[in-house]
């Protein structure tokens, strides 16, 4: 072999080396590809959504109006104006963006015609004002009712209260000593408007995540714990968690024996974070507290950390002749998924016992408990009150909604060792129906019943509520749970095709690791 064919050989096999590199290139390519598409077929995107505060909202807005929402387009609605809190506007109507909710799984559109608004706006670009914040600068009012979490610890609050409550916040935002700031803030603490209180809260809370925590700020934090109102007693304890230090731990085991059910629970959850052993320690001690929601959350909390004390502190809750005792206990522990001895020997046949009595309040309480327990007979027990004419149309509601919840938990196992239970629903299944039909208050629930129960008696059911049913939205409803049984019965993308859909990325990893050499065959 002369020096020329060696030549020739060596570019002859560097060639097949890099013919080679190359086929392992693009296996490792379709390997990276195939496991992208595996992974953003199987996991949603979620984000996390940070809630401003109503005085950060007060702060970023260049204008604060009332007004109502008289067109709405795909990407700016048009607000006819009422009144004009903060800023300069002559407009009497005015264009806005900014109208999607921003939230984890996306963004909604936020604006519907014919709603009053509250709106937080940034200066106009071209003549149109933006809602600041991800839409967060929206709130809708109700019939002069402000509903808004995020705002108050009261479930509804007044529209002129309100703008009283953000026209103070602007005074306070307008102050530039940021110290002189926090102190108005924390004496805002004890002010009995709970707008200003939960505003003042969640300013500090950032003052104290995001800045050094010093002495003044500690000071002022414990004395939120002396604080005559609940909610800031509760707001104390978070923020005291964040100090993380012993100090700190031991004011919250103080605050774990406060009158309050709220504040006790918030501290127990808290003190789980920093020493789990003594905040179950106190948990057993709870059991003698005087508020029957502190003991029947101690009861739970026992339970869920494996304590075999849950077990006597259940009996003596439901030992109790008490009304209000039994129906926090039945609703607390049995939506909380309590199982095991504590529900066969004394939750369940006290649940039974409860169905004899002429207090509505308790036999819906012992419905609502019947519905989450893991016995195969509480159906059985559910159904009979459907027929009863004495049962008022508020228990029927609950009962349909026990019932619909068994189902929807359970489903075709909760009927495997029970074929004689699945008989006697689909006998009895006119009973869901007529309430449905009728003036029942639960239709949605009915509806999901007769999707889950899907015989042709209960798929005829659902095509006459798409047709007759009075109400619009259960109209909606009884189409889409239609569609969805259909496509749980012959569908492309449910029931096995959906396990197709998700496997065929993996496929495709295997297809390739066996024929790449096939693929890819080298000279």
């Amino acid at each position: 072999m002369n020096e020329t064919d060696v030549t020739l050989l060596f570019i002859i096999e560097m060639d097949i080396i890099d013919y080679e590199r190359k086929g392992m290139m693009r296996i490792n390519a379709i390997y990276i590809l195939s496991f992208c598409v595996l992974v953003l077929q199987t996991q949603p995107a979620y984000a996390k959504i940070y809630h401003y505060s109503l005085l950060e909202l007060v702060e970023k807005a260049d204008y604060i109006v009332t007004g109502k929402v008289v067109e709405v387009g795909d990407t700016t609605a048009v607000v006819k104006l009422d009144q004009v809190i903060e800023g300069r506007i002559t407009e009497k109507q005015i264009t806005v963006t900014g109208i999607y909710a921003h939230h984890c799984l996306g963004k909604t559109k936020n604006f519907t015609k014919g709603d009053n608004v509250l709106l937080f706006l940034s200066a106009p670009k071209g003549g149109v004002y933006k809602v600041i914040c991800g839409g967060q600068g929206k709130i809708t009012l109700h019939d002069g009712v402000i509903k808004a979490y995020y705002f108050t610890s009261a479930k509804e609050y007044k529209v002129n209260d309100f703008i009283k409550s953000v026209k103070r916040l602007i005074e306070i935002s307008e102050i530039s000593d940021g110290d002189a700031k926090i102190r108005i803030l924390f004496d805002l603490c004890e002010s009995p408007d709970p707008v200003l209180r939960r505003s003042a809260w969640r300013y500090i809370r950032m003052k104290v995540y995001r800045s050094g925590k010093s002495t003044e700020l500690r000071k002022n934090v414990i004395k939120m714990l002396s604080s005559k109102y609940p909610d800031t007693r509760i707001e104390g304890v978070n923020l005291l968690a964040c100090f993380k230090d012993a100090e700190a731990a031991k004011l919250i085991v103080k605050a774990a024996w406060d009158p309050d059910y709220n504040v006790v629970a918030n501290a127990i959850l808290t003190l789980y974070r920093i020493d789990r052993p003594k905040a179950v320690e106190i948990l057993v001690g709870l059991g003698k507290h005087k508020d029957h929601m502190v003991r029947t959350f101690a009861c739970l909390e026992l339970y869920r950390n494996g304590h075999p004390g849950h077990k006597e502190a259940c009996r003596k809750l439901f030992a109790s002749k008490d009304e209000k005792v039994l129906i926090a206990a039945a609703k607390m522990l049995t939506r909380a998924g309590v199982r095991g001895e504590a529900v066969k020997e004394v939750i369940y046949p006290k649940l039974v016992g409860m169905l004899d009595n002429s207090s509505e309040e308790l036999l819906s309480a012992a419905l609502f408990g019947l519905s989450a327990c893991d016995e195969p007979e509480a159906l059985r027990l559910l159904m009979p009150f459907l027929v009863k004419k004495e049962t008022s149309g508020k228990t029927k509601a609950e009962v349909v909604r026990g019932i619909h919840h068994v189902l929807l938990r359970t489903k075709d196992e909760y009927f495997a060792g029970n074929p004689d239970l699945k008989k006697y629903l689909h006998e009895n299944l006119h009973l869901v129906i007529e309430h449905l039909e009728g003036d029942g208050l639960n239709p949605k629930s009915a509806i999901s019943i007769l999707r889950i129960v899907g015989t042709p008696v209960a798929i005829e059911a659902l095509k006459r509520a798409v047709k007759n049913h009075p109400d619009p939205t259960v109209r909606q409803f009884a189409e889409a749970s239609l569609k969805e049984k259909r496509e749980v019965n012959g569908g492309c993308a449910s029931g096995s095709g959906a396990k197709i859909a998700l496997l065929l990325p993996l496929l495709l990893l295997v297809f390739f690791a066996v024929f790449r050499k096939k693929i890819f065959k080298t000279r």
